[in-house]
Protein backbone atom coordinates (compact mmCIF):
# COMPACT_ATOMS: atom_id res chain seq x y z
CA UNK A 1 0.00 0.00 0.00
CA UNK A 2 2.70 2.43 1.22
CA UNK A 3 4.46 1.50 -2.45
CA UNK A 4 1.34 2.35 -4.47
CA UNK A 5 0.90 5.47 -2.85
CA UNK A 6 4.50 6.63 -3.23
CA UNK A 7 4.08 5.76 -6.68
CA UNK A 8 0.89 7.69 -7.09
CA UNK A 9 2.44 10.31 -5.67
CA UNK A 10 5.82 10.21 -8.06
CA UNK A 11 2.67 10.19 -11.03
CA UNK A 12 0.99 13.18 -10.00
CA UNK A 13 4.07 14.95 -9.65
CA UNK A 14 5.63 14.81 -12.79
CA UNK A 15 1.94 15.36 -14.39
CA UNK A 16 1.63 18.44 -12.07
CA UNK A 17 5.66 19.26 -13.43
CA UNK A 18 4.55 18.64 -17.22
CA UNK A 19 1.44 21.13 -16.63
CA UNK A 20 3.20 23.75 -15.28
CA UNK A 21 5.72 23.22 -18.00
CA UNK A 22 2.97 23.74 -20.34
CA UNK A 23 1.70 26.73 -18.99
CA UNK A 24 4.84 28.48 -18.36
CA UNK A 25 5.28 27.79 -22.48
CA UNK A 26 2.10 29.35 -23.32
CA UNK A 27 2.84 32.65 -21.14
CA UNK A 28 6.30 32.62 -22.57
CA UNK A 29 4.60 32.11 -26.69
CA UNK A 30 1.69 34.30 -25.83
CA UNK A 31 4.51 37.23 -24.30
CA UNK A 32 7.06 37.35 -27.14
CA UNK A 33 4.45 37.33 -29.94
CA UNK A 34 4.61 34.13 -31.62
CA UNK A 35 2.58 34.44 -33.78
CA UNK A 36 3.26 37.08 -35.47
CA UNK A 37 6.69 34.95 -36.08
CA UNK A 38 4.11 32.01 -37.38
CA UNK A 39 2.69 34.48 -39.94
CA UNK A 40 5.49 35.64 -40.77
CA UNK A 41 7.17 32.01 -41.57
CA UNK A 42 3.84 31.17 -43.06
CA UNK A 43 4.23 33.90 -45.68
CA UNK A 44 7.67 32.74 -46.18
CA UNK A 45 7.54 29.29 -46.68
CA UNK A 46 4.67 29.21 -49.04
CA UNK A 47 6.84 31.14 -51.31
CA UNK A 48 9.93 29.13 -50.67
CA UNK A 49 8.12 25.91 -50.79
CA UNK A 50 8.59 25.58 -54.74
CA UNK A 51 12.05 26.48 -55.18
CA UNK A 52 12.94 24.34 -51.77
CA UNK A 53 11.45 21.33 -53.38
CA UNK A 54 12.90 21.84 -56.78
CA UNK A 55 16.63 22.11 -55.33
CA UNK A 56 15.90 18.40 -53.14
CA UNK A 57 14.25 17.33 -56.56
CA UNK A 58 17.57 18.74 -58.51
CA UNK A 59 19.88 17.25 -55.64
CA UNK A 60 17.84 13.83 -56.35
CA UNK A 61 17.49 13.45 -59.84
CA UNK A 62 21.60 13.89 -59.17
CA UNK A 63 21.76 11.06 -57.23
CA UNK A 64 18.76 9.29 -59.59
CA UNK A 65 16.55 8.52 -56.97
CA UNK A 66 14.11 11.70 -57.73
CA UNK A 67 10.90 8.90 -57.92
CA UNK A 68 11.45 7.50 -54.73
CA UNK A 69 11.47 11.06 -52.83
CA UNK A 70 8.22 11.52 -54.38
CA UNK A 71 6.49 8.47 -53.25
CA UNK A 72 8.14 9.41 -49.89
CA UNK A 73 6.48 13.01 -49.99
CA UNK A 74 3.25 11.34 -50.70
CA UNK A 75 3.10 8.72 -47.91
CA UNK A 76 4.49 11.31 -45.56
CA UNK A 77 2.70 14.26 -46.35
CA UNK A 78 -0.88 13.59 -46.27
CA UNK A 79 -2.06 15.67 -49.35
CA UNK A 80 -4.97 14.92 -51.60
CA UNK A 81 -3.83 13.52 -54.55
CA UNK A 82 -5.02 16.66 -57.09
CA UNK A 83 -3.07 18.79 -54.38
CA UNK A 84 0.10 17.05 -54.58
CA UNK A 85 -0.04 16.67 -58.07
CA UNK A 86 -0.24 20.32 -58.35
CA UNK A 87 3.04 20.88 -56.32
CA UNK A 88 4.55 18.40 -58.28
CA UNK A 89 3.81 19.89 -61.81
CA UNK A 90 4.99 23.11 -59.97
CA UNK A 91 8.31 21.94 -59.02
CA UNK A 92 9.00 20.25 -62.56
CA UNK A 93 8.29 23.33 -64.56
CA UNK A 94 10.45 24.96 -61.97
CA UNK A 95 13.10 22.32 -63.10
CA UNK A 96 12.74 22.63 -66.55
CA UNK A 97 12.79 26.70 -67.21
CA UNK A 98 16.29 26.63 -64.80
CA UNK A 99 17.50 23.65 -67.48
CA UNK A 100 16.17 25.91 -69.90
CA UNK A 101 18.18 28.81 -69.12
CA UNK A 102 15.25 30.85 -68.02
CA UNK A 103 16.44 31.50 -64.56
CA UNK A 104 19.64 33.25 -64.79
CA UNK A 105 21.55 36.24 -63.31
CA UNK A 106 18.68 37.80 -60.93
CA UNK A 107 16.18 34.66 -61.23
CA UNK A 108 18.82 32.27 -59.51
CA UNK A 109 19.53 35.56 -57.15
CA UNK A 110 15.88 35.51 -56.44
CA UNK A 111 16.14 31.90 -56.30
CA UNK A 112 18.88 31.79 -53.18
CA UNK A 113 17.16 34.88 -51.20
CA UNK A 114 14.04 33.21 -50.91
CA UNK A 115 15.80 30.16 -49.75
CA UNK A 116 17.75 31.94 -47.40
CA UNK A 117 14.86 34.59 -46.00
CA UNK A 118 12.78 31.12 -45.50
CA UNK A 119 15.65 30.01 -42.84
CA UNK A 120 16.73 33.02 -41.83
CA UNK A 121 13.21 33.47 -40.60
CA UNK A 122 13.19 30.66 -38.96
CA UNK A 123 16.56 31.49 -36.88
CA UNK A 124 15.21 34.60 -35.79
CA UNK A 125 11.98 33.26 -34.19
CA UNK A 126 14.18 30.95 -32.35
CA UNK A 127 16.61 33.49 -31.21
CA UNK A 128 14.08 35.43 -30.36
CA UNK A 129 12.80 32.45 -28.13
CA UNK A 130 16.21 31.60 -26.41
CA UNK A 131 16.53 35.24 -26.11
CA UNK A 132 19.39 35.39 -27.79
CA UNK A 133 20.31 39.03 -29.64
CA UNK A 134 22.92 38.22 -32.26
CA UNK A 135 22.53 35.70 -35.26
CA UNK A 136 24.73 33.84 -37.19
CA UNK A 137 27.61 35.06 -38.85
CA UNK A 138 26.35 35.41 -43.06
CA UNK A 139 29.26 32.88 -44.16
CA UNK A 140 28.45 30.00 -41.04
CA UNK A 141 24.28 30.43 -41.91
CA UNK A 142 25.47 29.85 -45.62
CA UNK A 143 27.00 26.36 -45.17
CA UNK A 144 24.42 25.47 -42.24
CA UNK A 145 21.89 26.18 -44.86
CA UNK A 146 23.37 24.38 -48.07
CA UNK A 147 24.16 21.37 -45.96
CA UNK A 148 21.15 20.71 -45.03
CA UNK A 149 19.55 21.03 -48.49
CA UNK A 150 22.43 18.41 -49.68
CA UNK A 151 21.76 16.22 -46.44
CA UNK A 152 17.81 15.94 -46.72
CA UNK A 153 17.92 13.73 -49.54
CA UNK A 154 20.53 11.55 -48.61
CA UNK A 155 18.61 10.80 -45.46
CA UNK A 156 15.27 10.39 -47.08
CA UNK A 157 17.02 7.95 -49.22
CA UNK A 158 18.69 6.18 -46.07
CA UNK A 159 15.31 5.84 -44.23
CA UNK A 160 13.55 4.66 -47.76
CA UNK A 161 16.43 1.75 -47.57
CA UNK A 162 15.59 0.82 -44.19
CA UNK A 163 12.13 0.53 -45.09
CA UNK A 164 12.65 -1.00 -47.75
CA UNK A 165 14.85 -3.67 -45.87
CA UNK A 166 12.52 -3.81 -42.98
CA UNK A 167 9.73 -4.85 -45.73
CA UNK A 168 11.90 -7.48 -47.33
CA UNK A 169 12.23 -9.21 -43.88
CA UNK A 170 8.77 -9.71 -43.16
CA UNK A 171 8.26 -11.41 -46.86
CA UNK A 172 10.99 -13.22 -45.71
CA UNK A 173 9.13 -14.16 -42.30
CA UNK A 174 5.84 -14.15 -43.33
CA UNK A 175 4.50 -17.12 -40.69
CA UNK A 176 6.16 -15.26 -37.66
CA UNK A 177 3.24 -13.41 -36.31
CA UNK A 178 5.78 -11.60 -33.51
CA UNK A 179 8.01 -10.28 -36.31
CA UNK A 180 5.90 -9.63 -38.85
CA UNK A 181 3.59 -7.81 -36.92
CA UNK A 182 6.23 -6.15 -35.19
CA UNK A 183 7.81 -4.43 -38.09
CA UNK A 184 4.76 -3.59 -39.23
CA UNK A 185 4.19 -1.21 -36.32
CA UNK A 186 7.56 0.47 -36.99
CA UNK A 187 6.43 0.96 -40.55
CA UNK A 188 3.53 2.28 -39.13
CA UNK A 189 5.69 4.53 -36.66
CA UNK A 190 8.17 5.67 -39.19
CA UNK A 191 6.32 9.12 -40.04
CA UNK A 192 5.87 9.88 -36.23
CA UNK A 193 9.51 8.90 -35.72
CA UNK A 194 10.70 11.29 -38.56
CA UNK A 195 9.06 13.98 -37.40
CA UNK A 196 10.40 13.61 -34.01
CA UNK A 197 13.84 13.70 -34.78
CA UNK A 198 13.31 16.36 -37.41
CA UNK A 199 12.02 18.70 -34.59
CA UNK A 200 14.89 17.53 -31.83
CA UNK A 201 17.41 18.37 -34.27
CA UNK A 202 15.55 21.42 -35.12
CA UNK A 203 15.42 22.60 -31.37
CA UNK A 204 18.87 22.00 -31.24
CA UNK A 205 20.82 23.39 -34.32
CA UNK A 206 18.56 26.19 -35.11
CA UNK A 207 19.21 28.80 -32.13
CA UNK A 208 22.21 30.55 -31.98
CA UNK A 209 23.15 29.59 -28.77
CA UNK A 210 23.69 26.06 -26.37
CA UNK A 211 21.13 24.18 -26.41
CA UNK A 212 20.78 20.73 -24.31
CA UNK A 213 19.69 17.44 -25.90
CA UNK A 214 17.39 16.41 -22.76
CA UNK A 215 15.76 19.91 -23.42
CA UNK A 216 14.78 18.81 -26.70
CA UNK A 217 13.43 15.49 -26.70
CA UNK A 218 10.61 16.19 -24.62
CA UNK A 219 9.29 19.35 -27.04
CA UNK A 220 10.32 17.12 -29.99
CA UNK A 221 8.05 14.32 -28.86
CA UNK A 222 5.17 16.82 -28.34
CA UNK A 223 5.61 18.53 -31.63
CA UNK A 224 6.05 15.79 -34.01
CA UNK A 225 2.50 13.91 -32.06
CA UNK A 226 0.85 17.39 -32.47
CA UNK A 227 1.83 17.44 -35.96
CA UNK A 228 0.84 14.49 -37.12
CA UNK A 229 -2.22 14.95 -35.55
CA UNK A 230 -2.70 18.43 -37.57
CA UNK A 231 -1.45 16.15 -40.44
CA UNK A 232 -4.57 14.08 -39.77
CA UNK A 233 -6.94 16.82 -39.53
CA UNK A 234 -6.11 18.27 -42.48
CA UNK A 235 -6.26 15.39 -44.94
CA UNK A 236 -9.79 14.30 -43.40
CA UNK A 237 -11.06 18.04 -43.46
CA UNK A 238 -10.14 18.23 -47.22
CA UNK A 239 -12.68 14.98 -47.29
CA UNK A 240 -15.46 16.44 -45.42
CA UNK A 241 -15.17 19.79 -47.68
CA UNK A 242 -15.94 17.91 -50.77
CA UNK A 243 -19.50 20.13 -51.24
CA UNK A 244 -17.24 22.85 -50.88
CA UNK A 245 -14.66 21.90 -53.70
CA UNK A 246 -17.44 21.19 -55.84
CA UNK A 247 -18.29 24.74 -55.55
CA UNK A 248 -14.59 26.56 -55.58
CA UNK A 249 -12.96 23.57 -57.40
CA UNK A 250 -9.22 24.01 -56.95
CA UNK A 251 -9.37 26.92 -54.78
CA UNK A 252 -10.86 25.75 -52.06
CA UNK A 253 -7.29 23.73 -51.61
CA UNK A 254 -5.53 27.16 -51.06
CA UNK A 255 -6.99 28.74 -47.79
CA UNK A 256 -7.09 25.40 -45.40
CA UNK A 257 -3.76 24.49 -46.99
CA UNK A 258 -2.75 28.11 -45.49
CA UNK A 259 -4.26 27.07 -42.46
CA UNK A 260 -2.20 24.06 -42.26
CA UNK A 261 1.22 25.44 -43.17
CA UNK A 262 0.34 28.58 -40.10
CA UNK A 263 -1.04 25.75 -37.16
CA UNK A 264 2.33 23.59 -38.66
CA UNK A 265 4.74 26.73 -37.31
CA UNK A 266 2.11 27.14 -34.21
CA UNK A 267 3.19 23.45 -33.54
CA UNK A 268 7.18 23.87 -34.11
CA UNK A 269 7.53 27.40 -31.97
CA UNK A 270 5.37 26.24 -29.48
CA UNK A 271 7.95 23.06 -28.88
CA UNK A 272 10.73 25.40 -29.09
CA UNK A 273 8.72 27.57 -26.53
CA UNK A 274 8.96 23.96 -24.34
CA UNK A 275 12.33 23.42 -24.52
CA UNK A 276 13.18 26.89 -23.82
CA UNK A 277 11.47 26.73 -20.54
CA UNK A 278 12.55 23.37 -19.95
CA UNK A 279 16.13 24.34 -19.61
CA UNK A 280 15.43 28.15 -17.92
CA UNK A 281 12.55 26.78 -15.90
CA UNK A 282 14.06 27.52 -12.38
CA UNK A 283 14.76 31.26 -13.38
CA UNK A 284 11.63 31.78 -15.12
CA UNK A 285 9.38 30.48 -12.26
CA UNK A 286 12.10 32.99 -9.95
CA UNK A 287 10.84 35.71 -12.37
CA UNK A 288 7.36 35.26 -11.90
CA UNK A 289 7.71 35.15 -7.84
CA UNK A 290 9.79 38.72 -8.57
CA UNK A 291 8.28 42.03 -7.74
CA UNK A 292 7.46 43.74 -11.14
CA UNK A 293 9.60 45.86 -12.37
CA UNK A 294 12.68 43.77 -10.59
CA UNK A 295 15.36 41.54 -12.06
CA UNK A 296 15.78 38.44 -10.37
CA UNK A 297 19.26 38.44 -8.82
CA UNK A 298 21.62 35.59 -8.33
CA UNK A 299 21.08 35.37 -5.26
CA UNK A 300 17.29 35.25 -5.52
CA UNK A 301 18.20 32.20 -7.73
CA UNK A 302 20.13 30.60 -5.58
CA UNK A 303 17.49 30.79 -3.09
CA UNK A 304 14.20 29.61 -4.80
CA UNK A 305 16.87 26.49 -5.90
CA UNK A 306 17.52 25.73 -2.78
CA UNK A 307 14.07 26.07 -1.71
CA UNK A 308 13.07 23.36 -4.10
CA UNK A 309 15.76 21.10 -2.89
CA UNK A 310 14.40 21.37 0.54
CA UNK A 311 10.58 21.05 0.09
CA UNK A 312 11.93 17.59 -1.65
CA UNK A 313 14.08 16.27 0.84
CA UNK A 314 11.49 17.27 3.38
CA UNK A 315 8.45 15.34 1.28
CA UNK A 316 10.88 12.35 1.27
CA UNK A 317 11.90 11.81 4.22
CA UNK A 318 7.73 12.41 5.23
CA UNK A 319 6.95 9.73 3.02
CA UNK A 320 9.89 7.44 4.58
CA UNK A 321 7.96 8.04 7.69
CA UNK A 322 4.96 7.01 6.76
Amino acid sequence: MKQFSAYFQSVRQFIMRALQRLVLAGDQFLQRNLSGHAATLTYSCILGAVPILAIIFAIARGFGFSALIEEKLKENVRFTPEMTETIMSFVNSYLERARGGVFIGVGLLMLLYTLYSLVSNVEIAFNSIWRVKRSRAIYRSAIYYISAFFLLPIVVLITSGLQLFLTGITRFFPDFVLVSGGIEFLLQLSPYALAVVAFILLYKLMPNTEVRWRSTIVPGLVAGAAFQGLQWFYFNSQMWLSTYNAVYGSFAAIPLFMLFIQFSWYICLFGAELSYVHQNEAELLAAKKTPKGEKPTREHLAEETLARIRDIVNQYDSQAET
